[in-house]
């Protein structure tokens, strides 16, 4: 399946996967064919992007999201009454919570050798929710591979999903304000990890240790962050750990302002900002978990042919399995084949298509 931007979505296409907003509605459902109708429904319903059957994805096994569909789900909807329930009353209440996060940390500790492929689509409004279980989830899944035991799994968890709850005591016209920010504007917007913090230190069978990932994930390695200018071993592991995944999937999210990085990108840019943002050994641990070119990704080698990636292999993510789908000038082989580069190792991967291009290439393939 492809994951296409709103704007570029066409009557006849196919979506390819269930979208549902922060409080478990259906908002697109899987199989069902756009009309103009339909898609210009969906360009107001706040959605950057989709997901559409593609004729170049014909066959190709997709690998598993880190949790269900309906576990997935059901936790994004519970977090977003967690985090309302705070916006109205001051109170956090995780108890409700509990149920879900340990589900999610036995899921992953199951799954722990799986990696990220996925990315999620949502809508503006419900951004910060499902960003949140994202990062725990990402959290989780290098800390399993780190062999923390499962209570540690559990108080990452659950600071993971917590660790924003301090947006929702800024005012929207800051958080959501689309111009440049001044100086005491963006004073506001950092005084929400302390208002995390403080509101998380008080609840009753929560960690301290979860509550430090609210107050201390926007320190930097080197000093430089908020909003304490803690450096290196002064941010206690669970921030230095969990601030990583935040980031990746803030990069490659959609958001009003840009549309996501590729994962290659994001990686590439994690990596500039090892040692000085992040912490080095946690990144490392951190990518070894992360599909650079995720299953389904169209791309183009060296040679100037076109193929998708079919599988990656952990720690050789920068040498995954392609079969090969066109020659250099876009034209079709009549029989993909394919060709793995941890065996073919002065072949390179020289482009990742964007979705306009892989619409473009995919055209060359229509009546074969």
């Amino acid at each position: 399946m492809l994951r296409v931007s709103v704007s570029l979505l066409q009557p006849g296409m196919i979506t390819a996967h269930n979208i549902y907003n922060s409080e478990g509605v259906l908002l697109v459902s899987a199989d069902r064919e756009l009309d103009d109708q339909y898609v210009a429904r969906l360009k107001t319903m706040g959605l950057r992007s989709i997901y559409v059957k593609n004729m170049l994805y014909s066959g190709l096994e997709l690998p598993e999201d880190l949790l269900e569909e309906d576990d997935r789900r059901l936790l994004v909807k519970q977090v977003q009454q967690v985090y309302k329930t705070f916006q109205e009353n001051g109170q956090i209440e995780i108890e409700p919570l509990k149920p879900r996060i340990n589900r999610l940390v036995s899921e992953i500790v199951r799954n722990r050798h799986m990696m990220v492929h996925f990315v999620d689509c949502r809508t503006n409004e419900d951004y910060l929710y499902a960003h949140v279980v994202n990062v725990a989830m990402m959290t989780v899944l290098v800390a399993a591979t780190m062999e923390f035991n499962e209570e540690r799994l559990r108080d990452l968890a659950m600071g993971a999903v917590l660790h924003d709850i301090g947006e929702m005591l800024i005012p929207d016209e800051i958080l959501n304000k689309p111009g440049k920010l001044t100086p005491a504007e963006w004073d506001v917007i950092h005084s929400h990890t302390t208002k995390g913090f403080e509101a998380l230190r008080k609840v009753r069978d929560l960690s301290i240790l979860s509550a430090h990932i609210a107050y201390q994930h926007h320190e930097n390695f080197d000093g430089s962050g908020y909003p304490r200018k803690l450096a290196n071993d002064d941010i206690h592991e669970y921030a230095r750990l969990s601030a990583i995944p935040n980031m990746f999937d803030a990069l490659i999210s959609d958001r009003p302002q840009r549309r996501g990085f590729l994962p290659h990108e994001a990686y590439e840019l994690l990596m500039t900002l090892s040692g000085r943002y992040v912490d080095p050994y946690y990144l490392d641990a951190f990518l070894r978990t992360v599909a650079i070119y995720p299953i389904g990704s169209i791309v183009r080698l060296d040679s100037g042919e076109f193929g998708i990636v079919t599988k990656v292999l952990p720690r050789l993510q920068m040498r995954p399995t392609i079969s090969l789908l066109a020659d250099p000038n876009g034209h079709p082989y009549p029989t993909p084949f394919e060709m793995d580069l941890t065996k073919n190792l002065t072949t390179q991967i020289t482009k990742v298509l964007r979705e306009e291009e892989v619409l473009f290439l995919s055209r060359s393939f229509k009546g074969i």
